[in-house]
Protein backbone atom coordinates (compact mmCIF):
# COMPACT_ATOMS: atom_id res chain seq x y z
CA UNK A 1 0.00 0.00 0.00
CA UNK A 2 1.28 3.24 -0.79
CA UNK A 3 -0.18 7.21 -0.09
CA UNK A 4 -0.04 9.21 -3.07
CA UNK A 5 0.27 12.95 -3.61
CA UNK A 6 -2.66 13.56 -3.11
CA UNK A 7 -2.83 11.67 0.09
CA UNK A 8 -4.86 8.92 -0.99
CA UNK A 9 -4.10 5.28 -0.26
CA UNK A 10 -4.27 2.53 -2.71
CA UNK A 11 -3.62 -1.04 -2.61
CA UNK A 12 -0.68 -3.25 -4.81
CA UNK A 13 -3.80 -3.46 -7.25
CA UNK A 14 -4.41 0.38 -7.28
CA UNK A 15 -7.59 0.09 -5.84
CA UNK A 16 -8.74 3.30 -3.77
CA UNK A 17 -9.34 3.30 0.00
CA UNK A 18 -12.31 4.83 1.09
CA UNK A 19 -13.86 5.67 4.85
CA UNK A 20 -17.24 5.70 5.60
CA UNK A 21 -19.39 5.05 8.80
CA UNK A 22 -21.38 2.23 9.50
CA UNK A 23 -22.80 3.74 12.10
CA UNK A 24 -26.47 6.03 12.30
CA UNK A 25 -25.99 9.33 13.64
CA UNK A 26 -23.76 11.79 11.42
CA UNK A 27 -22.42 10.54 8.12
CA UNK A 28 -18.65 10.58 8.27
CA UNK A 29 -17.84 11.45 4.54
CA UNK A 30 -21.10 13.05 4.20
CA UNK A 31 -20.61 15.17 6.95
CA UNK A 32 -17.80 16.59 6.70
CA UNK A 33 -14.91 17.82 3.83
CA UNK A 34 -14.31 16.36 0.72
CA UNK A 35 -11.37 14.98 0.90
CA UNK A 36 -11.68 13.30 4.43
CA UNK A 37 -13.38 9.74 3.13
CA UNK A 38 -10.20 9.13 0.74
CA UNK A 39 -7.43 10.53 3.07
CA UNK A 40 -5.06 7.86 3.09
CA UNK A 41 -3.48 9.30 6.37
CA UNK A 42 -6.89 8.31 8.32
CA UNK A 43 -7.07 4.73 6.48
CA UNK A 44 -3.81 3.96 7.76
CA UNK A 45 -4.76 4.60 11.25
CA UNK A 46 -7.98 2.60 10.80
CA UNK A 47 -5.82 -0.37 9.08
CA UNK A 48 -2.94 -0.23 11.46
CA UNK A 49 -5.07 0.79 14.74
CA UNK A 50 -8.82 -0.06 14.85
CA UNK A 51 -9.80 0.64 17.79
CA UNK A 52 -7.61 4.16 17.85
CA UNK A 53 -11.07 6.18 17.35
CA UNK A 54 -13.24 3.96 19.96
CA UNK A 55 -10.52 3.78 23.03
CA UNK A 56 -9.31 7.63 22.59
CA UNK A 57 -11.08 10.52 24.06
CA UNK A 58 -12.20 13.54 22.18
CA UNK A 59 -9.31 15.49 22.30
CA UNK A 60 -6.03 12.90 21.21
CA UNK A 61 -9.23 12.07 18.13
CA UNK A 62 -9.44 15.87 17.90
CA UNK A 63 -5.65 16.70 17.72
CA UNK A 64 -5.66 13.73 15.19
CA UNK A 65 -7.86 15.38 12.46
CA UNK A 66 -6.63 18.94 13.24
CA UNK A 67 -2.81 17.98 12.53
CA UNK A 68 -4.02 16.58 9.00
CA UNK A 69 -6.29 19.81 8.59
CA UNK A 70 -9.72 18.75 9.16
CA UNK A 71 -11.99 20.54 12.18
CA UNK A 72 -13.98 17.49 14.04
CA UNK A 73 -16.80 18.56 15.91
CA UNK A 74 -18.96 15.40 16.12
CA UNK A 75 -17.61 12.08 17.23
CA UNK A 76 -20.39 9.26 17.44
CA UNK A 77 -19.62 8.21 13.60
CA UNK A 78 -16.37 7.71 14.29
CA UNK A 79 -16.38 4.68 16.12
CA UNK A 80 -17.92 2.30 13.10
CA UNK A 81 -15.38 3.48 10.11
CA UNK A 82 -14.47 0.98 7.82
CA UNK A 83 -12.02 1.37 4.63
CA UNK A 84 -13.96 0.13 1.38
CA UNK A 85 -11.80 -0.90 -1.31
CA UNK A 86 -12.65 0.87 -4.83
CA UNK A 87 -11.28 -0.37 -8.00
CA UNK A 88 -9.07 2.07 -9.91
CA UNK A 89 -11.04 4.59 -12.76
CA UNK A 90 -14.67 3.52 -11.09
CA UNK A 91 -17.15 5.90 -10.79
CA UNK A 92 -18.29 5.99 -7.44
CA UNK A 93 -20.53 8.15 -4.92
CA UNK A 94 -21.12 8.06 -1.15
CA UNK A 95 -24.73 7.55 0.36
CA UNK A 96 -26.01 8.18 3.73
CA UNK A 97 -28.94 7.36 5.20
CA UNK A 98 -29.31 8.52 9.07
CA UNK A 99 -25.48 8.14 9.09
CA UNK A 100 -25.11 4.90 8.04
CA UNK A 101 -22.71 5.27 4.45
CA UNK A 102 -22.14 2.79 1.55
CA UNK A 103 -20.45 3.25 -1.28
CA UNK A 104 -22.52 2.94 -4.58
CA UNK A 105 -20.83 2.06 -7.87
CA UNK A 106 -21.66 3.36 -11.34
CA UNK A 107 -22.52 0.13 -12.67
CA UNK A 108 -24.13 -1.22 -9.49
CA UNK A 109 -27.70 0.51 -9.81
CA UNK A 110 -29.62 1.96 -12.11
CA UNK A 111 -28.38 5.41 -13.99
CA UNK A 112 -30.02 7.06 -16.65
CA UNK A 113 -28.83 8.99 -19.90
CA UNK A 114 -30.48 12.36 -21.15
CA UNK A 115 -29.13 11.25 -24.43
Amino acid sequence: MIINDNNELRDDKNNLAVIISKNHGEGFSTYHDDKIATDGRIALKILNNPDFFINNDKDIIKDFFNVLGYDINYYDGLKDLVIEWVPPNTLYRIEEYKGYESIILFDESAWFNSN
